[in-house]
């Protein structure tokens, strides 16, 4: 969180509410106007923290997402079968989600990212 508020907007800082006296929990952050090549745009974040990055079209969205060294699971949301071919053949990624998300498992992540909602 420290990080993204130096490199970025913060656009949301939530609370852990009654579970702050249950153990070690981060509250869901939201950055905004993150810079590509920004920390937390590039590197995992082991928390409920989203970067939101601003594109020109698609082929931005994919040259950002493929520059980043990881790779590992990726992601797309799109009414159009041919962005999603597009996707399918050049998001380079280990495992590919397409209108589908990309945690599935109930966890304290997909808690905190359910209290986005």
């Amino acid at each position: 969180v420290a990080i993204g508020q130096k490199e970025a907007r913060l656009a949301y800082a939530g609370s852990v509410g009654e579970w702050a006296e249950e153990g070690h929990y981060v509250a869901p952050h939201i950055f905004a106007d993150v810079p590509a090549t920004a920390r937390i745009a590039q590197e995992e974040i082991f928390g409920p923290i989203l970067a939101v990055l601003k594109v020109r079209d698609l082929a931005h969205a994919l040259e950002i997402a493929n520059g980043n060294p990881y790779a590992l699971t990726g992601g797309m949301y799109s009414r159009s079968p041919r962005n999603l071919a597009r996707a399918r053949g050049e998001f380079a990624v280990g495992n590919l989600y397409l209108n589908r998300p990309i945690l599935e498992h109930w966890s304290i992540a997909s808690r905190s990212a359910i209290m986005l909602r």
